[in-house]
């Protein structure tokens, strides 16, 4: 195949996708100058860092329990982030109906808000790239997200409340 035939790759794309034969909990060390990405702390380059297998490559962390707690934000990341995704939707369909068909009923639109900051508080997975937890750790980035979920749950609450004391 001609290189100008070649399609064009992510850069994801060009991280192996073979097994490796080391056992994935099989610590795996280097140093580096970096951030953990878990929670942030510099690493310098005269302590060990580990690395934590995504799919986008290998992020440093500080530590094994760092790690390990990376480990589980990506599992659940993975399997719960749909849910995430769900709650907006939802939240978006609820605002819509509620402008179009009940003349602009805060009710609706505060349930569709309180929906939306209720999938942020149970489900902190952001719409991201594992690549922006460089700028921004992983408890950071939870902690802002359900931060935002209970500013729209309560924003949300105080609609619902509003519509109906205005009865």
């Amino acid at each position: 195949m001609s290189s100008s035939k070649k399609k064009n790759r992510k850069p994801s794309e060009y991280v192996s996708r073979r097994r490796s034969s080391r056992s994935p909990d099989r610590d795996e060390v280097q140093y580096v100058d970096a951030k953990c990405v878990y929670c942030g702390r510099r690493i310098s380059a005269h302590e060990p860092s580990y690395l934590v297998r995504v799919r986008e490559g290998k992020p440093p962390v500080c530590s094994t329990e760092c790690r390990d707690a990376a480990r589980e934000y990506i599992k659940a990341d993975v399997r719960y982030k749909k849910y995430f995704y769900y709650s907006l939707t939802l939240t978006a369909l609820l605002i819509i109906i509620g402008g179009l068909f009940f003349n602009r009923s805060l009710y609706i639109m505060g349930v569709g808000i309180a929906v939306a900051g209720l999938g942020m508080l149970l489900f902190p997975y952001p719409i991201s790239y594992f690549e922006s937890f460089y700028s921004l750790s992983i408890r950071k980035v939870t902690l802002l997200t359900r931060i935002i979920g209970a500013i729209l749950l309560t924003g949300g609450l105080f609609f619902i409340i509003a519509h109906a004391m205005g009865r």
